[in-house]
């Protein structure tokens, strides 16, 4: 079973509501692995949420800590949920590809409509004006692609087809070397 593989990390990337989290945790189950959210680990490191770090220290302050979280998991193996903006750095790119295997949970700018309103809550990068979403939205496919050793396309799918599908894209890799 993958639960055996060498150490590892499995990093899920994609935008804000692809369901990183919600699928990592279904994946870490199926391998038996720890489940990690860089943004709960930045919360914790911080003593406050998301929302109010964006507010108090600006958005590079939180981009340097989510660099420096990144660097310092611990686990030898785990799936980790990464911040939709960890691809805006060249150095966690590398960081993700040289120390994992990296999918990107890809959506299309719709389902991420229909799934704003439960996002809101502690996102301040959804204080913006939608347009300015979308362009961020289209500016960072690219950066995802770029930085993915592979794509699992979300959209009208449930969690478990999405977990499936990631963990066949991890077992094709691990066989292939």
């Amino acid at each position: 079973m993958l639960k055996d593989c060498p150490a590892s990390k499995l990093y899920l990337i994609g935008f804000m509501g692809s369901g990183k989290s919600t699928v990592g945790k279904r994946v870490a189950s199926l391998l038996q692995w720890p489940f990690l959210d860089l943004d709960d680990l930045i919360v914790e490191r911080e003593g406050m949420e998301i929302e109010r770090i964006f507010a108090l220290k600006g958005e590079t302050y939180f981009r340097d800590v989510e660099s420096q979280v990144l660097k310092g998991l611990s686990q030898k193996k785990a799936v980790v949920a990464t911040g939709g903006g960890i691809v805006e750095r060249r150095e966690n790119v590398d960081y993700l590809k040289s120390t994992g295997f990296v999918v990107f949970l890809r959506m299309s700018f719709d389902l991420f409509l229909k799934r704003l309103e439960s996002l809101k809550e502690g996102r301040p990068l959804l204080a913006q004006d939608i347009e300015d979403v979308r362009k961020r939205f289209e500016l960072r496919q690219p950066l995802y692609e770029s930085a993915c050793h592979c794509v699992v396309d979300v959209d009208g799918k449930d969690v478990e087809t999405v977990a499936e599908e990631v963990l066949n894209c991890f077992s094709q890799r691990r066989r292939l070397g």
